[in-house]
């Protein structure tokens, strides 16, 4: 006896699939080809496998930075000149081109919250003894941490 199948569609098999996936693919990369341009499409390419470094907002590094100095009011006294207002920087796009800021040698430049060289000037009037937690950042300056930057 034969077995009956039931089914009233047609099954996909795997290679069309495939296929139709590599189809979308290649049409979208006509598309955008024509949109763009070859130099268009390479620029986008590049930006997809090989990254740059997006700076952070200066509204949204200087909200981190009050959210940092608000924490570390929480923390004891002791500790409070290793929290992250002490010790992240910024990536910072000023000039909004899509890519962190440079100095002359190439380098992004890293923003910290407390007064430095290079700063967001967010104050924090948070107290570390006598001072308070920008001055006693300002003292440690040396061992800060690179905040990942947004891509």
């Amino acid at each position: 006896m034969k077995k009956r199948s039931d089914k009233k569609g047609m099954e996909l098999s795997l290679n069309t699939i495939i296929i139709a996936i590599i189809a979308i693919i290649l049409l979208v990369a006509v598309v955008s080809f024509f949109l763009f341009g070859f130099k268009g499409l390479t620029d986008r390419i590049k930006v997809i496998f090989y990254g740059t470094t997006a700076g952070t907002d200066i509204v949204l590094a200087q909200q981190t930075c009050n959210s940092y100095c608000q924490n570390a009011a929480l923390l004891p006294e002791n500790i409070r000149e290793g929290s992250p207002y002490c010790k992240y920087t910024f990536f910072i796009d000023e000039d909004n081109n899509g890519e962190a800021d440079k100095d002359a040698g190439n380098n992004y430049i890293k923003y910290t919250c407390f007064p430095d060289t290079d700063t967001i000037s967010v104050p924090c009037t948070v107290k570390v003894g006598a001072t308070t937690l920008d001055q006693a950042c300002s003292k440690t300056a040396d061992s800060t941490i690179i905040a990942p930057a947004p891509q």
